[in-house]
């Protein structure tokens, strides 16, 4: 009758007796951590699992869990990876030689952490602006003297809310965007539009509408420009003759030099219904013609720049109307690095800065006298191998307690090694300080680890020394 565990009893190729547990990354890769005979101080990780079959043969195995939380295993006959099959169970000997079958399962809600999704392209936030160099088009008088004004004024609005039903305000008292006629053509469309200035100038009052309509009446420019900064739309209408000419240009042209544009200084002559002559962008679709009378003309001071055009010029090569647009991209937040896991002993406190860390001490051993059998433990936590080659380890209760790590050594993503102090075990990479005396103090220490480069990437402390 079968039981539940969260570990394996079997005998290994040479017929010694093993216990393994299982932990899964976040890619669903499996780590076997293994331990000769249950003794979890001389534990060590590895990718795969080598036993015993019910026949006696030997097997290697290795593991993978899927995205619904299944597990697979890979069998290789004698580590021939060539000749290997896939499976969901494992068959194996446990110590006293009997066979058994087991396999493993993903609890819902356990601690297995999935893989971590591929980040989204960062979204947008695209702030717009239409300038037109003079208020009549859209006045009832522009409507009624150039038939597609109609169409124009719809497209506007779509270029700022593409096919969404809008919010959209007029912050001006000036009749070429307060008249009858274009707020009935924008609201029979389905969006709402409000006029006038009773409302607060500032970037939380105007990020309520999705786009807002100004000319004549001054705005604050750097309130506009923090406002199509932060993705929001606006027509801008000049040639009102507030305060003449040059004084109408000044009062828009800081906003309108943020993205490129400019008013000029003087009114144009320009009047009657100006041919389209840039039939191909969306804000002409349908339209043939519009009305302009004594405007400011816009200036490219960017020609260079895709993100801001004059799309519709006189014949005498005067801008009459132009788009800009801003576009920010919207940084994802960066996340919090993962949480360094807790040691097996409680009184011991870890810090890192890099992906390579010392995981784990043992610093009271078993052997008498010597201690030959106490060890640091590293771990590499990053998702690719790590060159420690130069790597030292210090001892901050003496300045001969030290070890470096030799040319070519390199530690896996996912796995540990240990360096003992004299003893050599190849199973964890075979690192040992050759120590005939017992290094840890078991009182307490500080262990320090630095790169090749001198630079301290983590600290292990214990005992007497984690109260300094």
């Amino acid at each position: 009758s079968s039981h539940d565990d969260i570990i394996i009893n079997y005998e290994t190729w040479d017929g010694t007796n093993w216990t393994a547990k299982i932990k899964v990354n976040a890619d669903g890769s499996v780590i076997f951590t293994h331990a000769p005979n249950g003794d979890w101080s001389k534990s060590h990780d590895d990718t795969i699992i080598n036993y015993k079959t019910w026949d006696g043969t030997n097997w290697t195995a290795k593991a993978k869990v899927n995205s619904d939380g299944s597990v697979i295993f890979t069998h290789a006959p004698n580590g021939d990876w060539s000749k290997s099959h896939d499976d969901t169970i494992i068959k194996y000997k446990t110590w006293g030689g009997t066979n058994w079958t087991a396999k493993i399962k993903v609890k819902s809600g356990s601690s297995v952490i999935p893989p971590a999704p591929t980040p989204a392209p960062a979204p947008a936030v695209n702030g717009q602006i239409v300038v037109n160099a003079d208020e009549w088009t859209l006045s009832d008088h522009g409507f009624g003297v150039a038939p597609d004004t109609a169409k124009f004024a719809l497209n506007v609005i779509k270029y700022f809310v593409g096919d969404n039903k809008g919010k959209f305000h007029a912050l001006s008292n000036n009749f070429g965007l307060v008249g009858n006629v274009l707020e009935q053509t924008i609201t029979k469309a389905g969006h709402a539009w409000t006029k006038g200035l009773g409302i607060a100038i500032t970037l939380e009052s105007l990020a309520h509408y999705d786009a807002i309509f100004i000319g004549g009446d001054p705005v604050n420019n750097q309130v506009l420009i923090d406002y199509v900064k932060n993705g929001g739309k606006v027509y801008l209408c000049a040639g009102t003759g507030y305060g003449g000419a040059q004084a109408e240009a000044n009062q828009w042209n800081t906003f309108l030099a943020a993205f490129g544009l400019q008013f000029g200084g003087v009114y144009n002559g320009i009047n009657g219904n100006i041919p389209v002559n840039n039939a191909g962008h969306p804000l002409f679709a349908g339209v043939q013609s519009l009305y302009e009378n004594n405007g400011n003309s816009i200036v490219d001071l960017q020609p260079d720049s895709p993100l801001n055009l004059i799309i519709l010029s006189h014949s005498s090569g005067q801008g009459l109307i132009a788009t800009a647009e801003f576009i920010k991209t919207v940084t994802p937040p960066i996340p919090e690095p993962e949480p360094l896991p807790k040691p097996v002993d409680p009184d011991i406190i870890i810090t890192a800065v890099a992906d390579v860390y010392m995981s784990n001490l043992v610093y009271k051993g078993q052997v008498k006298r010597t201690q030959s059998d106490e060890y640091v433990e590293l771990t590499n936590r990053g998702n690719k191998a790590a060159d420690i080659s130069g790597w030292k380890i210090t001892s901050a209760g003496s300045a001969k307690q030290w070890f470096i790590f030799p040319a070519g050594s390199i530690l896996d993503a996912g796995k540990s090694l240990r360096v003992y102090t004299n003893e050599v075990h190849p199973e964890t990479g075979g690192y040992s300080f050759a120590s005939k005396t017992a290094i840890w103090n078991d009182a307490g220490d500080e262990l320090n680890l630095f790169n090749a480069k001198g630079e301290n990437v983590a600290t292990l402390t214990y005992g007497k020394a984690r109260k300094k």
